[in-house]
């Protein structure tokens, strides 16, 4: 994608002027930022959303805790751990002490899709890849633990965040990122996660990551990232949403009001509302 940068000396506590263009001729808007808030900014995307109303939703959002503050999150496997790990998976025959091993292609929200997709992996195919809980402790104690552990599994190569809730059954495998130890509950965390607030945070925040025909790259330290507001009042009713959402992925009615929940947990009006689904939908 081509950008042409031009740079001119500037004071050093000068405000930063940005102009979005329409085309050559045509200025879509100005926008001034701070020196001091810009200067400490390791994030430049947000300056370039469509309009002036998306870069004040990502601010207000930004002021949120971060998820990396809250919780644990880490990339699922490094690369030689996931050659090591491919020595060690197997198909389900006999076996009754196994965690099943998923990655990318096989989590939707709220969904995994082991035994239903084949499960790609470095060059081989599965249907129903498990690895050992024995053997893996021999050989990977820690992320046996991990593994064993309550967890958030993402997506590492998506068109938007998705997210699947594990109470300690499954193995991520490479590309896919995982979450616990977290300060709040993680079925709310995973709400938050699957919701359309957050594909537009992330396609807005993170677009300079996008690749060909709309796919992001997911990863640990854009996840750290993104913005969580915890608001105790509303817990309950959206875990009970995700709990639904847990057995039910594919109902709209449950997915849909678990958006509209997120929308007021963390405060967007109407207008907002309206903004984030328009971006959304291009």
């Amino acid at each position: 994608y081509p950008f042409v940068f031009l740079l001119n000396k500037i004071k050093m506590y000068d405000d930063v002027s940005m102009t979005m263009m329409n085309s050559l001729d045509s200025v879509a808007y100005k926008k001034i930022i701070d020196c001091e808030k810009f200067s400490i900014d390791n994030n430049w995307d947000k300056y370039f959303t469509s309009n002036l109303k998306s870069l004040e939703i990502l601010e207000k959002m930004d002021s949120c805790e971060k998820l990396g503050d809250i919780s644990t999150v880490k990339g699922a496997a490094t690369v030689s751990e996931a050659y090591e790990l491919l020595e060690v998976i197997e198909e389900l025959s006999e076996q009754n002490d196994y965690f099943k091993f998923i990655n990318t292609g096989t989590i939707d929200p709220y969904e995994c899709l082991w035994g239903i997709e084949k499960t790609q992996y470095i060059k081989h195919s599965f249907h129903k890849p498990i690895v050992s809980r024995r053997v893996l402790l021999n050989k990977f104690p820690y992320r046996y633990d991990e593994a064993s552990c309550e967890k958030i599994v993402v997506g590492g190569m998506c068109k938007k965040l998705e997210c699947y809730y594990d109470n300690g059954s499954v193995l991520a495998g490479k590309s896919t990122s995982v979450i616990y130890n977290s300060k709040y509950s993680l079925k709310y965390i995973i709400a938050i996660l699957n919701s359309k607030l957050i594909s537009f945070f992330y396609a807005s925040y993170f677009g300079s990551l996008s690749l060909a025909g709309g796919f992001y790259r997911i990863g640990a330290p854009q996840l750290q990232k993104i913005p969580i507001m915890y608001v105790k009042d509303f817990e309950d009713s959206l875990v009970e949403l995700v709990e639904r959402a847990i057995h039910n992925p594919s109902d709209k009615n449950i997915l849909s009001q678990l958006d509209s929940l997120v929308y007021r947990i963390y405060g967007l009006t109407d207008e907002e509302i309206e903004v984030v689904e328009s971006v959304l939908n291009l």
